[in-house]
């Protein structure tokens, strides 16, 4: 039943069947329509053994309870799995905004990729408080973090309301070690109109800290800024779940900046202490760097610059530069750049890449960029002897590649033999 002026409908859904990504969906309850509010009414979806709830007016004060319980992501996107349990409230009335939130999901993957094995998320308010919780944990790492502030109304505004507060605490643990810490507490924002994060820096246990602010507008574009200083490289084995050790640090800045309407712009520079990597808990030196520098520039979105340098003592180096001169003349662009490697031993790269469980050979190259963007030109030679790859789980082995190459322009040769 329903009437048009003022807008209103009440439905009530005996049994509704239908599909979902493939997968069967059944509905039923009522729902009251009026205006650009629904009202739901003891609503219960299913699927597949997963099964969601709606009841209540998410603006009205009394707000839209809601429960789920997913046994399985997958039957509501097929990149997804994992489960979902979660029960709450949500108001975005003027007179009492808020969430009130226990979400717990486990095994939770994207593209047959791992991303956490539990996730727990926490809301409540207090006193016209909101506070936020989150902890992720995968099978070596766990993340703890906590926000507070208000949700405020905002008047004569189509959007209903503001979160104004600050990121309380955040820290990156391993068992029972903290690896980062939020130094103090952080200014933060969060609306249709404008999100931002104020000077948020991690700390770690070792020394070195990673700062962070951020802030996007819809009338002002977005910006982000961080900084690095003694940033402790060996985090990336935490994260990456590796067994290298790397007592390299870090320091230097990336910026981001995109004026409203217009491309964005990005520069990062880092420059890295020298260091020896072993194998955790081994003695045995695989590789040292020099000092290191590396940098990137992008502007109208496109990449425009960037340099590299890694001295490898006792193995070589590998060092890269390349400009484009003027993105204002398009594809005519002009070009310039080099690349210079020179490796006694490849054996390296098999111990960082993960396509590789093995390599060995001897790289030389001294190649020269220019020309345009439309008609790029490399110049110079390069060589690669008595050269290795192997890949256990696939089986793959090459051995006894040598490739020699001389490159002027569009035409040039390169020979192989024992490939």
């Amino acid at each position: 039943t329903g009437q048009n002026e003022p807008f209103q409908l009440d439905l009530e859904v005996q049994q509704l069947a239908g599909t979902l990504d493939g997968y069967p969906l059944t509905a039923n309850g009522r729902l009251h329509v009026e205006s650009d509010h629904v009202e739901f009414k003891d609503f219960q979806l299913q699927s597949m053994g997963s099964r969601m709830s709606l009841s209540g007016d998410a603006y009205d004060i009394q707000g839209l309870a809601f429960s789920a319980d997913l046994v399985n992501l997958q039957t509501f996107h097929s990149e997804a799995a994992g489960s979902v349990q979660a029960v709450g409230r949500l108001s975005l009335s003027h007179e009492s905004p808020g969430l009130e939130l226990d979400l717990d999901a486990v095994q939770l993957a994207w593209s047959g990729r791992p991303l956490m094995d539990s996730l727990s998320l926490t809301a409540d308010r207090r006193q016209g408080r909101q506070t936020l919780g989150m902890v992720a944990q995968t099978d070596q790492l766990e993340v703890q973090a906590r926000a507070s502030g208000t949700l405020v109304a905002v008047a004569g505004s189509a959007e209903p309301v503001a979160w104004n507060g600050r990121l309380e605490s955040l820290q990156l643990r391993q068992a029972e070690d903290v690896l980062l810490q939020l130094e103090q507490p952080a200014a933060a924002q969060l609306s249709r109109q404008k999100q931002g994060i104020e000077q948020a820096c991690l700390r770690g246990t070792g020394g070195g800290s990673l700062c962070l602010s951020a802030e996007a507008g819809v009338d002002t574009g977005s910006t982000a800024l961080v900084k690095l200083q003694s940033f402790p490289l060996d985090l990336i084995r935490y994260l990456a779940q590796g067994e290298l050790e790397f007592p390299q640090v870090v320091d230097g800045e990336l910026n981001w900046r995109q004026a409203l309407h217009s491309e964005p712009r990005a520069m990062a520079r880092l420059t890295m202490t020298p260091g020896d990597v072993r194998f955790r808990g081994e003695p045995e030196v695989l590789f040292s760097t020099g000092p290191a520098e590396a940098g990137v520039e992008f502007s109208q979105g496109r990449l425009t610059g960037g340099l590299l340098s890694i001295p490898l003592p006792g193995n070589g180096e590998i060092e890269a530069s390349f400009d484009i001169n003027d993105l204002a003349q398009g594809m005519d662009a002009g070009l310039q750049g080099y690349l210079r490697a020179q490796l006694k031993d490849l054996d390296l790269f098999g111990a960082v890449l993960p396509l590789l469980d093995e390599s060995d050979g001897r790289l030389a190259a001294d190649l020269t960029l220019s020309g345009s963007l439309a008609k790029p030109r490399i110049g110079g030679s390069f060589s690669l002897q008595d050269g290795m790859v192997q890949h256990e789980s696939s089986g793959l082995r090459l051995e006894q590649i040598n490739l020699a190459g001389h490159q002027l322009g569009s035409s040039g040769t390169v020979s192989y033999t024992h490939l």
